[in-house]
C-alpha cells in the first residue's frame, strides 16, 4: 500500500492516479478532484467512510434517503467516520486534525453551483454534527450509535417543504 501511495503521490499524475481509483471518481466535482490528486491516502479513507455510510443509511432507513432523516444520517455518520479515519492511528491519534482533514474534504463535496441553497444549509449543518461527535477514538459501531442518537434527538437537519427543520426519530 505505501509504494502504491508513494507512486501516486510522486507521480502527480492522473493517469497513474486514475488507475486505482474507484469509478466514482469521475462524478466528482473539481474541488474534490484536486483533494485526491494532492492527497491520495486520505482519498481512500475518504471513500472507505462514504462507502459506509451509505450502505448502513440504506440498511437504516426506507424512507428520508434525499432530504429527509436518512440523508441527515448518512452525511452526519459520513463526517464521524472520516474524521475518526483522518485522525491518525495509535499514539498519534488526533481528533483535531481528523476534524480538520474531514471539513475539508466534506467543503469540497459541497462545492456544487446546481445544489439548492436550503440542501447545501442542511448538508453543512450534519457534517458539522458529525465531525463534533470525534473527540476521541470510536468504532464504526459507536460512531453510527452517536450518529443516530443525533438524529433521533433532532439535533441535525432535514428539509419539509423547502424549510429546514430539525430531524425526527422516523425511519
Amino acid at each position: 500500500m505505501i509504494k502504491l501511495y508513494n507512486e501516486i503521490y510522486e507521480s502527480k499524475s492522473y493517469r497513474v492516479t486514475a488507475r486505482y481509483l474507484p469509478s466514482a471518481y469521475e462524478n466528482l466535482n473539481s474541488a474534490e478532484k484536486k483533494l485526491v490528486k494532492s492527497y491520495p491516502a486520505q482519498a481512500a479513507q475518504v471513500y472507505t467512510a462514504s462507502s459506509l455510510a451509505t450502505k448502513r443509511t440504506n440498511a437504516l432507513y426506507k424512507n428520508g434517503l434525499h432530504n429527509g432523516n436518512g440523508d441527515a444520517f448518512r452525511h452526519t455518520y459520513w463526517n464521524a467516520e472520516m474524521a475518526t479515519m483522518l485522525a491518525g492511528y495509535g499514539s498519534s491519534f488526533n481528533p483535531s486534525n481528523g476534524k480538520t482533514n474531514a471539513k475539508r474534504w466534506a467543503d469540497a463535496h459541497e462545492e456544487n453551483k446546481n445544489q439548492p441553497a436550503n440542501e447545501k444549509q442542511m448538508d453543512l449543518f450534519n457534517n458539522n454534527v458529525g465531525r463534533s461527535i470525534v473527540n476521541k477514538k470510536y468504532s464504526s459501531k459507536d460512531l453510527e450509535k452517536k450518529a443516530l442518537a443525533k438524529v433521533d434527538a433532532g439535533s441535525c437537519r432535514r428539509i419539509v417543504n423547502n424549510k429546514v427543520v430539525a430531524t425526527t426519530k422516523a425511519r
